[in-house]
């Protein structure tokens, strides 16, 4: 009985070990996108994880958003081809 309760015990802590993984340092590049265009209010400065309880659209360039929801980032663009050297063309900076 005692060898069956032992293996029990290493069995949950084994498995309580895979349930909490640690959180990841954000990449500073990927932190420095996400502020620039989602707010530094609504980044987690050590994950870099964006607000999951907002939806945040970011307008950037000419017809280009930036869409934080649920925490997933998804980048939209409405393109129209026009040739780059006509004035008018916006790129994105940083």
């Amino acid at each position: 009985m005692k060898k069956f309760q032992r293996a029990l015990l290493g069995a949950s802590f084994l498995a309580l070990s895979y349930t909490m993984p640690a959180q990841a340092a954000a990449d500073p590049a990927l932190l420095a996108a996400r502020t620039h265009f989602f707010g530094i209010q609504n980044v987690d400065p050590k994950s870099g994880e964006v607000d999951k309880e907002k939806v945040i659209i970011a307008w950037f360039s000419v017809q280009s958003y930036a869409v934080a929801a649920r925490g997933h980032v998804f980048l939209l663009d409405s393109y129209i081809y026009r040739i780059s050297d006509t004035e008018g063309y916006v790129p994105t900076t940083l």
